[in-house]
């Protein structure tokens, strides 16, 4: 069993593994670094038994500030034909740590879409991984929980398998004159002011316009932007994106006018709509809170989420693997600066 990082002319070996992996995961995908290219710069590796590949991952690089070093991330990864099987997990952490001190890295993060109580954070732990999920808010670079839905049924069934007060605020908006348009590129002016006006609501810090070009670009026919128009007015808009069986609610949000038409509902629907065409069987939300009882600051949107019969899942969150202990401590402090600098420019839009 070995790790080797494959040429560009594997790709489509590595694709077909993750694609259809049941583990498998966009965030894993050769489109999804293609979208983080100005920010990370990507490898790809497969984990080889005899010929037979039984893992790959992703491994995205960038450097830290001011000392000289890199960090290793590989989000939602790595993947496994068999995440039980232990020597695989031993024998891909002696590899990647030898290939992150190559890379001159402090650290190999990883944050696989495991299920919490399956005994992977036991053999993580004994293997010298440091357990990272947090306590609040999402848990980390990505959400260390979710909700996704089974969307195989015909869509009648789909709805109809819905609460009832749900199904209500689905078809509500369209009875009111709301007209849900796939528009893609076309629509990416109207999608940035519908996100501006979310973030500007729900406090953060939302991307630019040329961040969501880059995404359906690289996606191609595996994304889809739709928007809600009342009145030729946006009101709601989401990009939905699928790999696999799976299909992922990325980025959406809704503006601050006409909220009384519920807009959002009938998006999400017809995002489970185009999603089905797509061969898509689970609708992942992308986020739940860790803390989902009444009263916590994010329950809102917890029972939204909710509201449409999806299941929790609770993954074993990040886990670092350490390469070098005294730049590791460095950048833990310089996360903590970040997160501070990342609160003082919230603060600075917000005024």
């Amino acid at each position: 069993m070995r790790l080797r990082e494959i040429q560009t002319s594997e790709l489509s070996k590595y694709d077909d593994f993750n694609r259809n992996n049941p583990n498998g995961h966009l965030l894993q995908s050769p489109a999804w670094a293609n979208v983080k290219k100005n920010e990370w710069e990507s490898h790809f590796l497969v984990i080889e038994e005899g010929e037979e590949i039984v893992g790959c991952l992703s491994a995205m690089i960038r450097s830290i500030p001011y000392i000289k070093k890199k960090i290793l991330y590989i989000p939602r990864g790595p993947i496994f034909k068999d995440y039980d099987n232990t020597k695989l997990w031993e024998q891909f952490t002696q590899d990647i740590k030898e290939y992150a001190k190559e890379k001159n890295c402090v650290l190999v993060k990883i944050d696989p879409a495991i299920e919490e109580g399956q005994g992977v954070e036991e053999v993580l732990k004994g293997l010298g991984y440091v357990n990272l999920k947090e306590e609040e808010g999402f848990g980390g670079m990505q959400p260390a929980a979710t909700m996704r839905l089974d969307i195989t049924p015909e869509p009648d069934d789909l709805l109809g398998g819905m609460p009832k007060k749900t199904r209500y605020n689905i078809t509500y908006p369209e009875k009111k004159g709301v007209v849900y348009k796939k528009t893609n590129l076309d629509g990416l002016d109207d999608f940035s002011k519908v996100m501006e006006a979310t973030s500007s609501r729900a406090n953060f810090l939302s991307r630019q316009k040329n961040y969501y070009k880059l995404l359906l670009d690289s996606l191609g026919e595996d994304a889809c932007l739709i928007i809600a128009y009342y009145e030729d007015i946006p009101i709601a808009g989401g990009i939905t994106l699928v790999y696999g069986d799976k299909a992922w609610a990325m980025y959406g949000g809704a503006a601050n006018v006409h909220t009384n038409l519920k807009a959002y509902y009938g998006l999400n629907y017809q995002r489970m709509l185009w999603a089905k065409t797509r061969g898509a069987k689970l609708f992942d939300f992308f986020g739940i809170p860790i803390k989902r009882e009444p009263g916590e600051k994010l329950y809102g949107l917890y029972q939204f989420k909710k509201s449409f019969g999806g299941r929790d899942y609770d993954f074993i969150g990040e886990h670092d693997l350490v390469v070098n202990r005294l730049f590791y401590f460095i950048w833990q402090g310089a996360k903590q600066g970040h997160k501070l600098i990342k609160k003082i420019k919230l603060f600075k839009k917000k005024e």
